[in-house]
């Protein structure tokens, strides 16, 4: 389905004192997502806020959306949530009748702490017939199907994995067996610093192939300059605390509201 992307402003004098940018999340039923709210710090507690929440929650249920949510709305977000330290972003939606959903965190790994070589692991992946490498553009299609395809993943994984190939930003390594892909990891899609997404199929679980493809986004992103990565909604946390030292730095809470009659904020 196609992406509608909305924006509002607030003017005053002919400048920008508040704006909100809102798209419809790619799967039915069709939601809305509230992906930016700002509001300029002379202008706060006039309204403002609550106006362009208002415009936004009517022409979404005018699309025909069931539900509006605040979190990122991938291929191009910025955050997956609200962080839980905007106490007024948090009190705002809740007092618009907003209901607290997933809590998703992200975990920082220092670049310069923790071992990232992986030819020994490479190798041994390879006797066993498993190719390591960086996806090229040849790899781009066999890629976005088998992510599309792939069992209980989020459909926007198969847009954001293929980024590198089609706009050159970020980069993706791949495992193939027999020249398909069996596991992929990413870095570099919408923020520099982030990890993300990746996935192993589950029949090449338990062979250290994820782990593999991280340490190599994470070493390139090393070799770019710099110093921390932020793993982005990051999971399982055990794994990556034991295996990288990567600590808990930000934590995301989601906010979701039904369209029905009766539940939109009021007019503008």
């Amino acid at each position: 389905m196609r992406r509608e992307v909305l924006g509002y402003a607030a003017v005053r004098e002919e400048s920008v004192v508040g704006f909100l940018l809102g798209s419809t999340r790619q799967r039915r039923p069709v939601d809305g997502s509230i992906d930016l709210l700002v509001v300029d710090r002379t202008a706060r507690r006039r309204g403002i806020a609550r106006a362009l929440v208002a415009a936004a929650e009517h022409e979404f249920a005018a699309l025909g959306c069931e539900h509006i949510t605040v979190q990122g709305n991938p291929p191009y977000y910025v955050w997956p949530g609200i962080d839980i330290s905007y106490t007024p972003a948090i009190c705002f939606f809740e007092d618009l009748g907003y209901t607290r959903g997933r809590a998703l965190v992200d975990m920082e790994v220092d670049l310069h702490a923790v071992p990232l070589d992986t030819e020994e692991e490479e190798e041994r992946l390879r006797s066993r017939g498993i190719e390591i490498r960086r996806a090229v553009p040849e790899d781009r299609d066999v890629l976005h199907d088998w992510v599309a395809t792939g069992a209980g993943w989020p459909a926007v994984w198969a847009a954001e994995v293929v980024i590198p190939m089609d706009e050159g930003r970020g980069s993706c390594h791949v495992a193939l067996t027999d020249g398909k892909p069996i596991a992929f990891c990413a870095h570099g899609i919408n923020q520099r610093h982030v990890v993300g997404p990746m996935a192993t199929a589950l029949e090449a679980r338990g062979m250290g192939i994820g782990m593999l493809l991280m340490k190599r986004c994470l070493a390139e992103q090393r070799e770019l300059g710099l110093r921390s990565s932020t793993l982005g909604w990051a999971g399982p946390l055990s794994l990556y605390s034991d295996k990288l030292d990567a600590l808990i730095t930000r934590c995301y809470w989601q906010y979701t509201k039904p369209l029905g009659e009766g539940n939109a904020h009021g007019d503008v």
